[in-house]
């Protein structure tokens, strides 16, 4: 035993003698691996937060979400209130169904004080049977059975109530309907629902009738349905999509084998990934985000190594006599590996240290990014530890393991007699690992200029209409009973220029309404907004006429319909102005008339994100369907005009808060997802060529160094240090462009594959990757001719005076 720690003394005494002695290269590689150590656990502990999600819940194995594909490539969550019975009933797999519904922004009051609950959700009384939420008060059984029942999240009760029991407590809604507290919910972590609090249901038959709760007539759910546990879902579907099949061959009177739509259940591991789906109040994630990262984290990981490895083997030389005298004094080959290993090991003892500080240090900026609160308990969870363990020792093997058997590789004789102890090999694996490493960075450099390059041609797409300078507010009871007033006191002031009332707000879903045109059904998006709204968002009508104030029959009997939603009837665009949209039945509408005419063709523009192509839409004109006010304001003072709105708000709604968005926001927050990553691949190519810098600098000062008497012999021959310059550069140049021919067809296929989530994008020219090269070589030329002209302005006479 003595022995051993005798032994381990001695290989920490020699490790700390030689790093202390070489410290630049050993500062080199500290700060290298701690940068990549923190990037790693940071980006590890992201995937590990996304991957969890929905895994909480025990039965994901046995939960789908029903969706509907068009023929048009769109797939939708949005479901009716009678689609679980009737699956439930035509599957014998299928044993039970949820529905889910949103309402947003709601206020109650309690003890004359008023809280506003941003995200609602309406579900069945079994929604405890189907989701693990834990419920920390109440009976899951029956906290959602009766009318006018509320669960909160634990934070929200205790924002209204404080210590106080909140069970059996009254709150009030702005609408005067009183709800009772029947139950407190621990807040869901990593649950693709998203809500504060929970109503029954059956509170939706005390609103629109008992035919809500069993109707075909409005899409306003989503349905999650529980399954046996162990079927196969490829054949759950074939007979999910034939009961659909059947139901709308009945509605519609038409033959099953013309019914384009496919129905289908999606399994509840796969929801929070599936982005592309339309659906109701689901958070969601990017899986191409998640792949992204973690390729990062190997590629950063390995550019550290990759520099310890080239200055190591770079260095060989100036340890061979060491290695010499050690073997030639008895010390074997095994213990001369165990040392260069300690070597390494102690270096990524110390970064693993310094890259947990560094951590702690990134936090702030990388939750800033990733929008969410991803601190890491290493006490709580054992697991953080053992990982960050076994990380420092295989980053501490993989970085240690070529170095020590390559310089215990060395001949004893021929070292001392000062024979050749670098050869071919290493030159060569030095020269491939450089390669890797501005791969990777250029690889880095495209994705950053191919993300910002899509984003900022998003910003600047034309939408068809004019977003900028559009505040958009929710309306709550008092504005809405006072609109016409609201808007007449607005435009007094000259700062307001405009003022329209809208269902929705550009970027969010509508309502989709099924309706009749000589013979053929038309299913589309429907949107109402008052006459002002097309001329305050730029809107142009190509074919007919707008809504007008003075016809009071445009309400609820006209619509206008977009080129697109033409070009889907197969009809003729002269001749569209005038035809009727048959509407027989109906239950919650838009439309609440028999038929309506179209007086208008508006020209396409894009009402919701550029990753999907332009739909059919519809604009009505329904008083009592606007949901929000937008007020075209000057750019010329925006906080004045702010300031005149909130005071006309507070005149006639003092009670509740006002709040605002603009609507040009509104449109980027689509596009958030994408702003991060833009941003985590500007700071991981800024990390990753930082980290190959400091290697490339330490290669070079080495190479610089080595090559010093031959640079003074070519000073003394008349080279002056730019042509010095050039000869060293050379090579490196060389490198990176070798590089590019690898970078350039991975980083195509990515951008390729990146861009296709968009149904319009800027398509990376070779300009982007032409530009990554030239920022890779003009690093790296920096960063080389840095050393070369140091060692080309050493004098002559220094280096050759014992030639």
């Amino acid at each position: 035993m003595n022995s051993i720690l005798i032994m381990l003394k001695h290989y920490l005494k020699t490790a700390f003698r030689y790093l202390y002695r070489n410290r630049i290269i050993t500062l080199i590689n500290i700060v290298g691996l701690a940068l990549s150590i923190a990037l790693f656990i940071l980006i590890v502990h992201y995937v590990q937060n996304e991957l969890k999600y929905d895994k909480f819940n025990q039965k994901i194995d046995h939960i789908g979400r029903l969706e509907f594909a068009g023929d048009d490539g769109n797939i939708r969550a949005w479901t009716t209130s009678a689609m679980g019975y009737d699956l439930v009933e035509g599957v014998p797999e299928a044993t039970g169904f949820v529905r889910v519904q949103f309402w947003d922004d709601i206020f109650l009051d309690y003890n004359e004080s008023k809280y506003q609950i941003g995200d609602v959700m309406i579900t069945d009384s079994n929604f405890f049977d189907l989701f693990d939420v834990e419920l920390i008060q109440g009976n899951p059984a029956t906290a959602l059975t009766e009318p006018f029942s509320v669960v909160l999240n634990r934070s929200i009760a205790v924002k209204i109530f404080g210590d106080k029991d909140p069970m059996g407590e009254i709150l009030k809604t702005s609408s005067g309907r009183d709800y009772m507290v029947t139950g407190v919910i621990r807040d869901p972590k990593n649950f693709h629902l998203q809500f504060d609090a929970i109503i029954s249901f059956v509170t939706l038959k005390e609103y629109y009738g008992e035919e809500h709760l069993y109707t075909y007539r409005t899409f306003q759910s989503s349905t999650y349905i529980k399954l046996i546990p162990g079927v196969q879902l490829d054949t759950v579907n074939k007979k999910v999509n034939k009961v659909f099949h059947q139901i709308y061959s009945r509605i519609t009177e038409q033959p099953e084998d013309s019914l384009t739509f496919t129905a289908s259940l999606r399994p509840l591991k796969e929801v929070y990934f599936a982005r592309h789906v339309n659906d109701v109040g689901s958070r969601h994630g990017n899986k191409q985000f998640v792949i992204i990262f973690m390729v990062i984290a190997g590629f950063i990981i390995a550019i550290a190594c990759i520099n310890y490895i080239n200055l190591s083997t770079a260095r060989a030389t100036l340890r061979a006599m060491e290695v010499g005298i050690k073997k030639i004094t008895g010390c074997d080959k095994r213990r001369l590996i165990f040392q260069f290993l300690g070597e390494s090991l102690l270096i990524t003892l110390i970064a693993t240290l310094l890259g947990l500080l560094t951590v702690e240090l990134l936090f702030p900026v990388f939750e800033r990014i990733i929008g969410d609160d991803l601190r890491i308990a290493y006490l709580e969870n054992p697991h953080n530890l053992l990982l960050v363990v076994a990380g420092m020792i295989v980053v501490g093997l993989l970085a240690g393991l070529y170095p020590a058997f390559y310089l215990t590789r060395f001949q004893p004789a021929s070292i001392l007699k000062s024979e050749k102890t670098r050869g071919r090999s290493a030159r060569f694996l030095r020269k491939a690992l450089i390669i890797f490493q501005f791969t990777i960075s250029m690889i880095l450099i495209i994705g950053t200029i191919v993300v910002y390059n899509q984003l900022n041609y998003l910003r600047k797409k034309d939408l068809g209409f004019i977003k900028e300078h559009i505040v958009t507010i929710g309306l709550n009871r008092e504005i809405t009973n006072s609109r016409e007033i609201f808007k007449e006191n607005l435009l007094r002031y000259p700062h307001i220029l405009k003022v329209a009332y809208s269902y929705t707000t550009p970027g969010s879903s509508g309502n989709y309404e099924t309706f009749g045109i000589e013979g053929q059904n038309f299913n589309t998006n429907v949107y109402t907004i008052d006459p002002d709204y097309i001329n305050l968002m730029g809107m142009e009508i190509i074919r007919g006429r707008n809504f007008s104030w003075d016809l009071e029959t445009d309400r609820l009997n006209t619509c206008l319909i977009n080129e697109t939603g033409i070009r889907r009837l197969e009809m003729d665009i002269d001749s569209i102005v005038g035809k009727r949209f048959l509407h027989p039945s109906w239950y919650i509408s838009a439309f609440p008339v028999t038929q309506f005419e179209i007086i208008g063709v508006l020209k396409d523009f894009h009402f919701k994100s550029l990753r999907i192509p332009i739909e059919p839409l519809i604009f009505g004109w329904n008083d009592e369907w606007f949901g929000y006010v937008n007020v075209k304001i000057s750019s010329e003072n925006i906080g004045e005009a702010l300031k005149i709105i909130e005071e006309e708000w507070k005149n006639i709604s003092p009670q509740y808060p006002f709040e605002f968005s603009f609507m040009d926001e509104n449109f980027d927050r689509m596009y958030r997802s994408d702003q991060k990553l833009g941003e985590v691949f500007g700071y991981f190519a800024g990390f990753a060529i930082f980290i190959a810098i400091m290697g490339l600098f330490g290669l070079a000062a080495f190479i610089a160094e080595q090559r010093t008497k031959e640079i003074s012999i070519r000073k003394v021959m008349g080279a002056s240090v730019s042509r010095i310059s050039f000869i060293m550069v050379k090579e490196f140049t060389i490198l990176i462009l070798l590089s590019s021919c690898v970078a350039w067809p991975l980083a195509w296929f990515w951008a390729r594959n990146w861009l296709r989530e968009f149904a319009y994008k800027a398509e990376p020219g070779i300009t982007i990757f032409v530009a990554a090269t030239l920022i890779a070589i003009l690093i790296a030329l920096i960063t080389v001719i840095s050393q070369t002209v140091r060692a080309a302005n050493t004098n002559p006479a220094e280096a050759l005076r014992y030639e």
